[in-house]
């Protein structure tokens, strides 16, 4: 096979891996049996949580198990935080861009103001419920509202894991520090950490060819910090509300 492709004889081959396990790659050979989870953002949103029992998972809430790349089976849970996120901008009149502090989720809690579950048409822990708004969504900041409702997501998948140690945020909300410290506020017994590495899919991936050699330095920082009152009050609220809608 390598003459007919014009190989050499000693050429390796070796596997590929889906982006977000060539990132938790990294993790895992950093934090060897340490608990950890790495949260990768985009279109999706899928945390991935180490040492967790698989019998943690809910088939009806979108968890699963993937397969590392040590071949080990990894507890995961997803929603489309990307999609979500955008959908609810539009539908209470925000645009991805427009700026929000602090005081407009605050307002939204004061005035509990929800987006419940499901803007994706069918995915995450609520897939398949009808989505809505509950409260004056026309008198807050929508982007806000957003940022809120992923948080609260988020949390509530790490909860139904049963996740440990730290937390590690990647991807496309890490452009979105209140929503990373909104998550830093809610889990109290846990260190919620953002990825400063833009190359770690990349890194993932050249490790695959020699990962028992390298040294694997996970390069993060502490996420910001917000105190926000009664948020646990108003998540407490959006959970139960989610849950029979």
């Amino acid at each position: 096979m390598s003459k007919e492709l014009g190989l050499a004889a000693n050429c390796h081959f070796y596997n590929g891996i889906h982006d977000s396990n060539a990132s938790f790659l990294r993790y895992r050979l950093a934090h060897q049996d340490t608990p950890f989870t790495v949260i990768s953002t985009g279109t999706w949103t899928i945390l991935m949580a180490s040492q967790v029992s698989l019998n943690n998972l809910d088939e009806t809430k979108d968890m699963l198990a993937n397969i590392d790349a040590m071949g080990e089976p990894i507890a995961c849970a997803r929603f489309m935080g990307g999609r979500e996120f955008e959908e609810i901008c539009e539908q209470a009149g925000s645009w991805l861009g427009e700026q929000f502090e602090e005081r407009d989720m605050q307002k939204i809690i004061d005035q509990e103001v929800f987006a419940l579950p499901d803007f994706s048409q069918g995915s995450g822990p609520f897939g398949g419920k009808q989505s809505g708004f509950v409260g004056a969504v026309d008198k807050i900041s929508g982007i806000a509202l957003a940022t809120l409702y992923c948080a609260l997501m988020i949390d509530y998948q790490l909860d139904k894991l049963g996740a440990q140690g730290k937390i590690f945020i990647e991807g496309a909300f890490l452009k979105n520090p209140l929503l990373c410290a909104v998550v830093n506020q809610l889990r109290t017994e846990q260190e919620v950490f953002l990825s400063k590495d833009s190359t770690g899919t990349v890194q993932g991936a050249g490790y695959l060819t020699n990962w028992h050699e390298v040294e694997c330095h996970i390069d993060a920082s502490k996420a910001g910090i917000v105190d926000l009152d009664r948020l646990k009050e108003y998540r407490d609220l959006w959970r139960s509300q989610a849950e029979i809608n």
